[in-house]
C-alpha cells in the first residue's frame, strides 16, 4: 500500500505546478493592475468635476478600468489556483481566508470596472445625469469591496514576510503590506471623507503594492517544489499507511 511518503511524493510536482501557475496569473494580473492605475485619473470627490474627469478623457477612462477589470480577472484566476495548492501559502486559516477574500472582491471590482468602462462613460459623454447617477451608486458600492482586496494583499504580504523560504525579500513584502494599507487609508479619504488628496495616495500606493505583487507572482512562476515542501509544519510520529 501507497504511504503517506509516496503520496507526498507523488503530490509534489502537481503542487509545484499549480503554485507556478498561480504566480503567473497573480504576475500578469499585477501588471495589468499597474497600468490600469497608472492611466486613472486622479479621483475627483466634486461630482461634477468627476464627469468632466471622463467627458474630457473618455478614452484614458475607458483604456484605464478595461486594463484594470482584466487584471482583477486575472487575480481571482491565481488567488483560485493557490488556493488549491495546499501549499504553506495557504497554510493557516487567516492566509487562506486572505486568498478567499482576494478572489471575491476581485471579481466584485471587477463588475464595478466594466459599469464605469461601458454605461457610465457613456452617460458622462451624454450628460445623461439620471442614468449616470444610478449607475455612479452601482459602481461606488461594488468599488468599496477594493477595500477588501487591499486588505487581503496587506495580509498575503505579511505572511510572505514572516514565513520560510521567502519568494521576495522580507523588507519587500512588508513594504507591499504597508503600500496596501495606505492604499486603503488614500481610498477612504477621498471617496468617503472626501479629500482629494487620498486619491493620489491611492492611486501611488495602489500601484507601488501593484508592483510587489508582480515580483511576487514571477516568484512564485520561478519557485522549485523543495520551495514548498521544506515549509511545511513538521510531522509527528511514525507515517501511517494511506488506505
Amino acid at each position: 500500500m501507497p504511504t503517506t511518503a509516496d503520496t507526498a511524493t507523488r503530490s509534489t510536482p502537481n503542487t509545484s505546478a499549480r503554485i507556478r501557475a498561480g504566480g503567473i496569473w497573480l504576475a500578469i494580473g499585477s501588471v495589468l493592475l499597474v497600468v490600469g492605475f497608472a492611466l486613472h485619473p486622479p479621483p475627483a470627490p466634486d461630482p461634477a468635476e468627476f464627469v468632466a474627469t471622463i467627458a474630457d478623457a473618455p478614452t484614458r477612462w475607458v483604456t484605464a478600468h478595461a486594463v484594470t477589470a482584466i487584471g482583477l480577472s486575472a487575480f481571482a484566476i491565481g488567488g483560485l489556483i493557490v488556493l488549491t495548492t495546499g501549499s504553506r501559502l495557504t497554510r493557516t486559516w487567516w492566509v487562506t481566508t486572505a486568498w478567499a477574500v482576494l478572489i471575491v472582491s476581485a471579481l466584485l471590482v471587477t463588475t464595478a470596472a466594466v459599469v464605469e468602462a461601458t454605461v457610465i462613460t457613456d452617460a458622462a459623454i451624454a450628460g445623461e445625469t439620471t442614468t449616470f447617477e444610478t449607475w455612479s451608486a452601482f459602481a461606488e458600492a461594488h468599488s468599496a469591496v477594493f477595500l477588501a482586496f487591499l486588505l487581503a494583499i496587506a495580509v498575503i504580504a505579511g505572511n510572505e514576510a514572516r514565513s520560510g523560504p521567502r519568494t521576495t525579500p522580507t523588507w519587500a513584502s512588508w513594504i507591499g503590506a504597508v503600500a496596501a494599507i495606505a492604499a486603503f487609508a488614500g481610498m477612504v479619504l477621498v471617496f468617503g471623507v472626501g479629500i482629494a488628496l487620498g486619491g493620489l495616495v491611492w492611486i501611488g500606493a495602489t500601484i507601488v503594492m501593484g508592483l510587489w505583487t508582480a515580483w511576487f507572482g514571477i516568484g512564485l512562476a520561478r519557485s522549485e517544489a523543495d520551495d514548498w515542501t521544506a515549509s511545511e509544519e513538521p510531522r509527528t510520529g511514525s507515517p501511517e499507511p494511506v488506505h
